[in-house]
């Protein structure tokens, strides 16, 4: 309705300034450094519409002539964001497929771009994880856990690393992290199991 009363009153106004002009065109008189220009209000106007478009049309097609070496150039030349993506699926694809050594090459190609991406960096722990490189592992999990999106997903690698090298201590401190982001998470009852289990063996097996 609002738009219907907009059009309508836009309407009326422009036929009320077609029937002004009808009745008095009004007459244009300029005069600059010797160039004289006649006419009427309505051809002026005109003039004037036609000029500016043009005047746009012109610095539109000079913009399209100052971007096209950089269309080129990209068009040729894949984006920094295309190319970090492509080795990242590579760096993935590796890594599932088990081919580590493989895995690692594009890892560190992507970590040109990509050092502070999280999915980098949990493939990357669990990838220095697999190629017991524990301390890189680590550095990748502590970074994780520095933002609060991502920090159960650091302290889960921060947990396995800890249980891999038997620190049931470290292990079940973090889990107590852990468990404060997630309380219901199966996981961290799993894991609390697992550490129950390998403190209770020495002492079974005396």
């Amino acid at each position: 309705m609002k738009w219907l009363l907009a059009f309508a009153f836009l309407v009326f106004i422009v036929a009320g300034l077609g029937l002004w002009i009808l009745k008095d065109s009004g007459h244009v008189e300029i005069t600059w450094l010797g160039f004289e220009y006649q006419s009427t209000l309505v051809i002026s106007f005109i003039v004037i519409i036609l000029l500016l478009f043009l005047f746009i049309f012109t610095i539109r097609i000079l913009f399209w002539i100052f971007k096209l070496p950089h269309r080129i150039k990209s068009y040729f030349h894949p984006s920094k964001e295309s190319n970090a993506d492509q080795k990242l699926l590579a760096f993935l694809t590796l890594y599932e497929a088990e081919m580590f050594t493989k895995s690692l090459v594009y890892q560190k190609k992507a970590a040109k771009t990509l050092s502070k991406n999280p999915l980098f960096l949990w493939f990357s722990g669990n990838l220095y994880c697999k190629t017991n490189n524990t301390l890189r592992a680590g550095q990748c999990f502590f970074e994780l856990t520095k933002n609060p999106s991502t920090a159960f997903l650091g302290l889960k690698g921060a947990i396995e690393l800890a249980l891999h090298n038997s620190d049931f201590n470290g292990a079940n401190s973090l889990l107590e992290e852990a468990e404060k982001i997630h309380p219901d998470s199966p996981w961290v009852l799993k894991q609390k199991l697992v550490i129950d289990r390998e403190r209770e063996a020495p002492q079974s097996s005396l």
